[in-house]
């Protein structure tokens, strides 16, 4: 099961760093406009945000977090990344308000002023150096390398999926 997962991680990550801009290439940019709504890390603080409310949704309703659910992987991941966003870059006052506002947005109330130096702590000095972090960037780069191998198939799934709608 463990074996099916990982590729099924890895392309879903994959999927999200696609439609979210490219992962590296946010984390080692320079950010030259910081207004709230638009910079770097308030786009990560609504991700960072967004996957918190999924995981508090989860255990409010189940009690518990689902670890075996291909989404909590793919949230995982979104938190390690991000966290990883975060830590390069946090420092800069403007860019911290612009990350404390996009927490907050997609939160659902989770994230507040009174709480996010705390969650945001959490997420630099213990989420963004975890092994879970260099683990989700190896995963991408090996499902990046199965991705060129096999771009006929993803090519041909592609257009198969577009004569579905």
């Amino acid at each position: 099961m463990k074996k099916i997962l990982l590729p099924i991680l890895a392309i879903l990550v994959l999927a999200c760093a696609a439609s979210c801009g490219s992962i590296q290439s946010t984390a080692t940019s320079s950010t030259a406009n910081a207004t709230t709504g638009t910079s770097d890390l308030f786009k990560a603080g609504e991700q960072l945000g967004a996957a918190l409310k999924y995981f508090s949704d989860q255990k409010q309703t189940n009690g518990k977090i689902n670890y075996e659910d291909p989404t909590t992987y793919l949230q995982m991941a979104v938190i390690v990344q991000n966290a990883k966003i975060i830590k390069a870059n946090y420092k800069d006052k403007t860019q911290y308000t612009a990350l404390v506002e996009g927490l907050k947005s997609k939160s659902g109330e989770l994230i507040n002023e009174e709480n996010a130096d705390a969650v945001i702590e959490t997420l630099v000095t213990k989420i963004a150096n975890s092994d879970t972090g260099k683990q989700v960037q190896n995963n991408v780069n090996n499902t990046k390398g199965w991705i060129d191998e096999h771009q006929d198939t993803i090519d041909a799934l592609n257009v198969l999926l577009d004569t579905l709608k």
